[in-house]
């Protein structure tokens, strides 16, 4: 029983110090997801053009643009407000859309 507890206590311990080592990490980690996804997408991705290529991509990594996407904009608008922060989350979500694009073109060739 002790060992039990003393194995369980210990887990507990370490993946508590690992969640807190992925909250400050989060950002770097949601880029790396999101960069492997666009890599992957892109090799599996219609070849006839850069906009097809580009619309297979963005459905397939949806949820990891989503994590970067709400992780830039939460920087972006932090201490704006009204008109101020919808205009730098309007930037920051183009910025993101034209990254995307970009690796999309560079990894399948399809540049215009």
């Amino acid at each position: 029983m002790k060992r039990v507890l003393t194995v369980s206590l210990l887990a507990t311990a370490l993946l508590g110090s690992v969640a807190h080592a992925s909250d400050a990490d989060r950002q770097e980690s949601a880029e790396k997801r999101l960069r492997g996804c666009i890599a992957a997408g892109a090799s599996t991705a219609p070849k006839a053009s850069l906009a097809n290529a580009i619309q297979h991509v963005r459905a397939f990594c949806g949820p990891q643009i989503g994590d970067v996407a709400e992780i830039r904009v939460s920087e972006a608008t932090e201490g704006l407000s009204g008109e101020e922060a919808e205009e730098a989350r309007v930037r920051t979500i183009r910025e993101l859309n034209n990254e995307i694009a970009y690796a999309v073109a560079n990894f399948t060739g399809l540049i215009p």
